[in-house]
Formats: C-alpha cells, sequence, structure tokens
C-alpha cells in the first residue's frame, strides 16, 4: 500500500505587541509646582519623545525629592521596560504598586510575568488590574494571549470579546479570536474574525497570512492563496508565508509551483524545517520519492525531535519498497507522540 505525506501549516497569533506608550501618562497641573513637579514634568516629555535613558533620571529625581510618589516610580518602570531592562523596570513596578496600586502597574507587572511564561501569576495580576479598572481592554487583551497560549481557546475567546467590547478598532484582538476559533475548528467564525482585522489593519501580513490559513482549512483554496500573495505583497520576506502558501498549492494540485514556494521560503529562512517537510510531500506527489525522502532526513537533521518528518520519511522509503526502514522511521514518530503512526505500524507486523 502507498501512503501520502503529511503536511504542516502555522498561524500566528500576537503576543505582547502593545506599546508603552499606550497607556496613559498623566501631567499633573498645579498653580505652583514644587520642584519634583517640574522634574517630573519633564520627565514625562523625555518618555514621550523615547527618550528613556534621560527620563529615568528625571525620575529619579522626583523620587528622592518625594519618596511616596508612585507616579515617579511607575514611568520610571516604563522607562526601564521599554530599554528591555526588565530586572529593574520590576523593581519600580513593584515599589510603585506598594505605594498604591493601580490597574496600569498591575499590567505592567503581568508583561514582565509573561516575559518569562509564568502564566498564572501573569493572569493574577490582569485579574487585580482588571478589579481596578473594568473597562481596561488592554489587560484583558493579555488575558487572552495567555489563555490561548495555556490552549484554553473557549476563554480566550471570552477575553478577546471583553478586549472588543471597550475597544472595537482592536485589530489584533479580532486576529486573536479568530486563531481561537481556527483552534476549535470554527473556520466561518475564524475566517470573519480575520476579515474584520484585516479592515482594522490593512497593513498586516500576519492577518492576512491568517486568513489565508483560514480560508485553506475550509477548502477554499484560491482564496487561501490570494490571502498568502497579499501577506508576501506586504511583506516580501515573510518565509511563513510562502510556506503556507506552498502547502495551499498543493491542495489545488499544483505541486511544481508548491516546490517554489518552499524552496523561496527556505531561502529566506535555511534553517525552515516544516518548509523542507512539505516540500517533500509535494516531491512524494510527484512521484520523487528519493527526493521526498532526501528532504525528510534534512528536516530531521535540522530538528531531530521533528516526529511528523520521521513518519513521512517512512511513507517514502514503503513508497520505496524499504518496509523495515520505513517501519523503523514510524515507530521512532511515534515514540516521539506522532499518534498517527499508530496506523501505519500495523503494516509492520
Amino acid at each position: 500500500m502507498k501512503f501520502i505525506l503529511l503536511i504542516t501549516t502555522l498561524f500566528v497569533i500576537v503576543v505582547n505587541h502593545i506599546s508603552a506608550q499606550q497607556d496613559s501618562i498623566v501631567k499633573a497641573k498645579v498653580e505652583q509646582e514644587p520642584t519634583y513637579q517640574v522634574f517630573y514634568n519633564d520627565g514625562v516629555t523625555q518618555l514621550e519623545n523615547k527618550k528613556y535613558e534621560i527620563a529615568i533620571g528625571l525620575f529619579d529625581q522626583v523620587v528622592s525629592m518625594k519618596s511616596d510618589f508612585e507616579r515617579g516610580y511607575f514611568l520610571k518602570g516604563v522607562a526601564f521596560y521599554n530599554l528591555n531592562k526588565i530586572k529593574e523596570a520590576n523593581e519600580s513596578f513593584n515599589q510603585a504598586v506598594k505605594l498604591s496600586p493601580t490597574f496600569d502597574g498591575y499590567y505592567y507587572l503581568a508583561q514582565i510575568q509573561m516575559k518569562d511564561k509564568k502564566w498564572e501569576d501573569a493572569l493574577n495580576l490582569l485579574n487585580k488590574s482588571i478589579a481596578l479598572k473594568k473597562d481596561y481592554y488592554n489587560a484583558y487583551y493579555s488575558k487572552g494571549v495567555i489563555q490561548f497560549q495555556l490552549k484554553e481557546y473557549e476563554s480566550a475567546i471570552k477575553s478577546f470579546d471583553s478586549t472588543i467590547l471597550y475597544n472595537s478598532n482592536f485589530s489584533f484582538a479580532y486576529n486573536d479570536r479568530g486563531s481561537s476559533n481556527l483552534e476549535l475548528g470554527k473556520l466561518d467564525a475564524a475566517i470573519e474574525d480575520y476579515k474584520n482585522a484585516s479592515k482594522l489593519n490593512a497593513e498586516s501580513a500576519i492577518i492576512q497570512n491568517n486568513l489565508g490559513s483560514a480560508y485553506r482549512k475550509k477548502g477554499r483554496y484560491l482564496d487561501a492563496i490570494s490571502s498568502y500573495d497579499k501577506a508576501i505583497f506586504l511583506k516580501n520576506d515573510y518565509a511563513l508565508a510562502f510556506n503556507n502558501r506552498g502547502v495551499a498549492k498543493i491542495d489545488k494540485g499544483d505541486f511544481q509551483a508548491a516546490i517554489e514556494d518552499f524552496n523561496k521560503a527556505l531561502l529566506l529562512d535555511t534553517k525552515y524545517a516544516f518548509a523542507v517537510n512539505n516540500r517533500a510531500n509535494a516531491k512524494n506527489k510527484l512521484k520523487d520519492f528519493q527526493g521526498a525522502l532526501l528532504d525528510c532526513s534534512k528536516a530531521i537533521e535540522m530538528d531531530p525531535k521533528f516526529g511528523i518528518a520521521y513518519l513521512n520519511r517512512g511513507i517514502a522509503k514503503e513508497n520505496l519498497n524499504k518496509l523495515t526502514e520505513a517501519c523503523a522511521d514510524w515507530q521512532k514518530a511515534l515514540n516521539l507522540g506522532v499518534e498517527q503512526a499508530k496506523s501505519f505500524l500495523e503494516y509492520c507486523q
């Protein structure tokens, strides 16, 4: 019995894309400003102009003059965060919330936990943020991102619903809700979400790539290819979109064109094991079984734990009448968690 290779396609969820500058920075206004207030206002100006090191120096002056001024510590944390000085940012935000718990203080502490993938700690902080500001859409969005990472897709959708409720123009909330729906197999809902995201953010290659993946899973291959075309037009070095367009072309039956897309993906990312595996599938469709075997071996060399590549190499070997070697690859695939290998191993009895 001859088998076909399995293919892999990917979509993107955007994590932590919110800039620190999206949170409001309020300048205190008083008739006669004390000295610390002058330094504070100057620090805010420097922060808004992205001169973070200067801003930190000014906020240091603020808190040295008024040690209980929560905003001074908070905005110093924002400056450190933008410089990717996470330890210093964490210390500043913690000092701020000790003086006065605020929704944005908890939010930034959550972002730091997310960087370390401490999902539960981050969720607790985000819940504290929302408790202080019910309509804080950034916190709901971050909750959704975390729930997606934890594969809690229904919960993620609810969080993105809340994000959109309080900010209906948040394009990536629609995008990421679409990715959650896609994981749940709700293809029509995913397509609608991606289309709404695209209307709000027509210049996003990520959104176009994701829309293409939803169309492909729906079997709308021409629409999928059109969306991937748009993604590549917007970002001509987008290896992921080239790979995914190649997969859609395999589904459409245009195997040689698919190989060309996988080659382009590999020119952009020479270590792209998924593209090599998918190229093997296209070669198998063209009955180039030796070429498929070589590509699967190359993918395994790139990633020795790439279980699907072992599965597919076994299929290529079986097509070359090397059943014993094929069975060894299928067993390796099963050991790496590829459950589909069980059905292939039945032919090895």
